[in-house]
């Protein structure tokens, strides 16, 4: 697959090698269509009635330290990130895009794994104090 190289200003410091990098399209300046999206006013808001979601690829590498043209140089303050396409029929984004990314699963989860678990509260300060809940999510992996 090819590989695409995206320079921002910033860039959230979660973002690493191996999240998925999506794009959508922005409004555009008459408030009107923009690749397909239909853009509504409700509350005060604009939004997209549909939006058009693509999904950009795998992130391979993330440089910090580069100027606004994605080289790098000393006091750069601009990020680079270079993304493993996913299919090179996706229309490529351009900067009026809005980027995000999401954890791959299988590395990012929010559970402990394991076949024990021991916890123990202490309370080290010489005040009273209560603990009012405790929880736990418990799977049975294996019999």
């Amino acid at each position: 697959m090819a590989d695409i190289s995206l320079t921002f200003p910033s860039l959230n410091f979660s973002a690493q090698v191996g999240d998925l990098i999506y794009y959508t399209s922005t409004e555009d300046d008459a408030g009107g269509t923009d690749n397909g999206s239909v853009m509504l006013q409700s509350g005060g808001f604009t939004v997209a009635e549909e939006l058009d979601v693509q999904w950009l690829g795998t992130i391979k590498q993330v440089i910090t330290g580069v100027n606004s043209s994605g080289a790098t140089v000393s006091g750069g303050t601009h990020l680079t990130i270079i993304c493993e396409l996913v299919s090179s029929n996706n229309p490529i984004p351009t900067t009026n895009n809005y980027f995000f990314f999401r954890k791959d699963g299988k590395f990012n989860t929010s559970s402990v794994r394991g076949y024990y678990a021991e916890v123990e509260f202490k309370n080290n300060n010489n005040r009273h104090a209560e603990m009012f809940a405790c929880s736990c999510n418990i799977t049975e992996s294996s019999k």
